[in-house]
Protein backbone atom coordinates (compact mmCIF):
# COMPACT_ATOMS: atom_id res chain seq x y z
CA UNK A 1 0.00 0.00 0.00
CA UNK A 2 1.17 3.70 -0.87
CA UNK A 3 1.19 6.48 1.67
CA UNK A 4 -1.07 9.25 0.53
CA UNK A 5 1.47 11.88 1.13
CA UNK A 6 -0.94 14.92 1.30
CA UNK A 7 -2.61 13.13 4.00
CA UNK A 8 -1.09 10.17 6.18
CA UNK A 9 -2.49 8.29 9.15
CA UNK A 10 -1.67 9.01 12.45
CA UNK A 11 0.58 5.86 12.92
CA UNK A 12 2.47 6.74 9.76
CA UNK A 13 3.05 10.53 10.94
CA UNK A 14 3.95 9.09 14.50
CA UNK A 15 6.40 6.32 12.79
CA UNK A 16 8.00 9.02 10.50
CA UNK A 17 8.89 11.33 13.08
CA UNK A 18 10.12 8.29 15.06
CA UNK A 19 12.21 7.37 12.05
CA UNK A 20 13.40 10.85 11.64
CA UNK A 21 14.25 11.01 15.37
CA UNK A 22 16.13 7.62 15.14
CA UNK A 23 18.49 8.87 12.10
CA UNK A 24 19.11 12.41 14.27
CA UNK A 25 19.78 10.09 17.46
CA UNK A 26 22.32 8.11 15.47
CA UNK A 27 24.36 10.62 13.72
CA UNK A 28 24.38 13.82 15.06
CA UNK A 29 22.95 13.67 18.84
CA UNK A 30 24.91 10.14 19.85
CA UNK A 31 28.03 11.14 18.93
CA UNK A 32 27.39 14.79 20.11
CA UNK A 33 27.02 13.02 23.96
CA UNK A 34 29.87 10.30 23.78
CA UNK A 35 31.93 13.54 22.82
CA UNK A 36 31.19 14.61 26.36
CA UNK A 37 29.19 18.01 24.60
CA UNK A 38 26.10 19.30 26.07
CA UNK A 39 22.97 18.76 23.85
CA UNK A 40 20.36 21.05 23.73
CA UNK A 41 16.79 19.91 21.65
CA UNK A 42 14.01 22.18 21.04
CA UNK A 43 10.34 20.27 21.18
CA UNK A 44 11.77 16.26 20.86
CA UNK A 45 9.20 13.34 21.31
CA UNK A 46 7.37 15.16 24.07
CA UNK A 47 6.45 17.57 21.60
CA UNK A 48 5.78 14.26 19.77
CA UNK A 49 3.74 12.82 22.73
CA UNK A 50 0.97 15.83 22.74
CA UNK A 51 0.73 16.40 19.29
CA UNK A 52 0.25 12.57 18.12
CA UNK A 53 -2.19 11.70 20.16
CA UNK A 54 -5.27 12.34 21.05
CA UNK A 55 -6.16 10.07 24.58
CA UNK A 56 -3.73 9.21 27.26
CA UNK A 57 -3.16 5.78 25.91
CA UNK A 58 -2.09 7.05 22.78
CA UNK A 59 0.60 9.89 24.49
CA UNK A 60 1.78 6.78 26.49
CA UNK A 61 2.13 4.50 23.07
CA UNK A 62 3.81 7.40 21.82
CA UNK A 63 6.29 7.48 24.19
CA UNK A 64 7.18 3.62 24.68
CA UNK A 65 7.76 4.00 20.47
CA UNK A 66 10.53 6.46 21.09
CA UNK A 67 11.68 4.72 24.51
CA UNK A 68 13.73 1.89 22.46
CA UNK A 69 15.48 4.72 21.21
CA UNK A 70 16.30 6.79 24.17
CA UNK A 71 17.40 3.24 25.60
CA UNK A 72 19.82 1.95 23.07
CA UNK A 73 21.35 5.77 22.65
CA UNK A 74 21.33 6.33 26.54
CA UNK A 75 20.03 9.69 25.79
CA UNK A 76 17.27 10.23 27.89
CA UNK A 77 17.44 13.94 29.31
CA UNK A 78 18.88 15.05 32.14
CA UNK A 79 16.50 18.03 32.10
CA UNK A 80 13.12 19.80 30.84
CA UNK A 81 12.63 23.13 30.11
CA UNK A 82 8.83 23.83 29.69
CA UNK A 83 8.28 27.46 28.34
CA UNK A 84 4.78 28.03 29.32
CA UNK A 85 3.31 31.66 27.71
CA UNK A 86 -0.28 32.52 29.10
CA UNK A 87 -2.80 31.60 26.15
CA UNK A 88 -2.74 35.69 24.70
CA UNK A 89 0.97 35.70 24.29
CA UNK A 90 1.10 32.13 22.68
CA UNK A 91 -1.63 33.16 20.27
CA UNK A 92 0.43 36.08 19.48
CA UNK A 93 3.86 34.65 18.95
CA UNK A 94 2.31 31.93 16.91
CA UNK A 95 0.63 34.28 14.25
CA UNK A 96 3.71 36.23 13.90
CA UNK A 97 5.96 32.82 13.16
CA UNK A 98 3.82 30.64 11.27
CA UNK A 99 0.29 29.96 11.92
CA UNK A 100 -2.10 32.91 11.13
CA UNK A 101 -4.99 31.09 12.80
CA UNK A 102 -3.06 30.76 16.00
CA UNK A 103 -2.34 26.98 17.35
CA UNK A 104 -3.09 25.59 14.03
CA UNK A 105 -5.99 27.61 13.80
CA UNK A 106 -7.19 25.87 17.33
CA UNK A 107 -7.76 29.49 18.66
CA UNK A 108 -8.00 29.79 22.33
CA UNK A 109 -10.15 26.99 22.63
CA UNK A 110 -7.44 24.84 22.68
CA UNK A 111 -4.72 26.30 24.47
CA UNK A 112 -5.63 24.53 27.89
CA UNK A 113 -5.49 21.48 27.02
CA UNK A 114 -1.88 21.64 24.95
CA UNK A 115 -1.12 22.61 28.47
CA UNK A 116 -2.02 19.96 30.41
CA UNK A 117 -1.43 17.56 28.14
CA UNK A 118 2.17 19.18 27.76
CA UNK A 119 2.15 19.00 31.83
CA UNK A 120 0.58 14.85 31.77
CA UNK A 121 3.82 14.30 28.79
CA UNK A 122 6.55 15.93 31.21
CA UNK A 123 5.25 14.19 34.05
CA UNK A 124 5.16 10.80 32.25
CA UNK A 125 8.90 11.33 30.90
CA UNK A 126 10.33 12.50 33.87
CA UNK A 127 8.24 9.99 35.80
CA UNK A 128 10.24 7.51 33.18
CA UNK A 129 13.98 8.86 33.99
CA UNK A 130 14.17 11.05 36.73
CA UNK A 131 14.94 14.51 34.99
CA UNK A 132 14.61 17.35 36.50
CA UNK A 133 11.58 19.65 34.86
CA UNK A 134 11.42 23.65 35.15
CA UNK A 135 8.34 25.58 34.11
CA UNK A 136 8.91 28.87 32.82
CA UNK A 137 6.65 31.45 32.34
CA UNK A 138 7.55 32.51 29.06
CA UNK A 139 4.85 35.36 28.99
CA UNK A 140 8.06 37.48 30.48
CA UNK A 141 10.17 39.57 28.54
CA UNK A 142 12.91 37.45 26.42
CA UNK A 143 15.61 38.64 28.42
CA UNK A 144 13.93 37.35 31.83
CA UNK A 145 13.08 33.67 29.79
CA UNK A 146 16.64 33.73 28.92
CA UNK A 147 17.63 34.31 32.49
CA UNK A 148 15.40 31.66 33.64
CA UNK A 149 16.27 28.74 31.14
CA UNK A 150 20.19 29.73 31.60
CA UNK A 151 19.85 29.38 35.38
CA UNK A 152 17.75 26.12 34.97
CA UNK A 153 20.54 24.45 32.44
CA UNK A 154 22.91 26.03 34.89
CA UNK A 155 21.41 23.92 37.68
CA UNK A 156 20.92 20.38 36.16
CA UNK A 157 24.47 20.86 34.81
CA UNK A 158 25.76 21.59 38.43
CA UNK A 159 23.87 18.84 39.56
CA UNK A 160 24.81 16.43 37.26
CA UNK A 161 28.50 17.07 37.63
CA UNK A 162 28.28 16.79 41.11
CA UNK A 163 26.50 13.31 40.98
CA UNK A 164 28.87 12.04 38.03
CA UNK A 165 31.81 13.06 40.56
CA UNK A 166 30.11 11.43 43.39
CA UNK A 167 29.43 8.04 41.85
Amino acid sequence: AMIDIARPSADAMTFAFIAARAELMDKTISPALESGKLVVSDRSFVSSMVYQSSTDDEMHEVMRANSDILDRYDAWPDLIVLLEPDVRQAMDRSSKIHDPGGYDGDGYEKHDERKRKYHDAVNLVSGRCGCKVFIVNSSKSLNSVVVCVNNAVETAMLERRFTMKNS
